[in-house]
C-alpha cells in the first residue's frame, strides 16, 4: 500500500486536485454508459424493496416520520427507501434485521434540521441486457 502513496510524494496540491477530477470524470462517464445501456426490471430487487417500505412503515407506525421510497433514482440501476425524523425507534430489532439484510446499504446520518435520516439503498433494480 505503501508503494499506491509513495507516487503522491512530491506532487503539488493543484496536480492531486487535477488528478482527483480526471478520476471523478472517468467514473462519471463510466456511470453514463453503464446507464445507457438496455435494461430490464429485476422484480427480486424491487420486490424486496417494496417490502422493506412495507414492513418500516408497519414497525414505525405511530412515530412522527417520513417514509419515503425511491425506484429508479438517482439512476435507473438504484432506488432506496428512507426514513426521516426527530427520534427513530425500532420496535422488534430482528425483524428490522431481516429487512436491512436485504440492502445492499443502510446509512444513518444527522440532518441539520435536529433530525435524523435512515437510508436502505438497493443496487441492481434494473439489469443490462447488452
Amino acid at each position: 500500500m505503501n508503494e499506491d502513496l509513495d507516487r503522491f510524494e512530491g506532487m503539488t496540491e493543484d496536480e492531486i486536485e487535477e488528478l482527483n477530477d480526471s478520476l471523478l470524470d472517468e467514473i462519471g462517464k463510466r456511470i453514463t454508459e453503464y446507464e445507457l445501456r438496455t435494461a430490464i426490471v429485476n422484480p427480486a430487487k424491487i420486490k424486496q424493496l417494496e417490502f422493506v417500505h412495507e414492513i418500516l412503515s408497519i414497525l414505525l407506525e405511530g412515530q412522527d416520520v417520513k417514509i419515503a421510497k425511491k425506484v429508479f433514482k438517482p439512476f435507473k440501476s438504484m432506488g432506496s427507501v428512507s426514513v426521516e425524523g426527530a427520534e427513530i425507534k425500532i420496535r422488534y430489532p430482528d425483524i428490522f434485521m431481516k429487512i436491512a439484510s436485504f440492502a445492499d446499504n443502510i446509512e444513518v446520518y444527522p440532518l441539520v434540521k435536529e433530525a435524523v435520516r435512515m437510508t436502505f439503498t438497493f443496487h441492481g433494480v434494473t439489469k443490462p441486457i447488452e
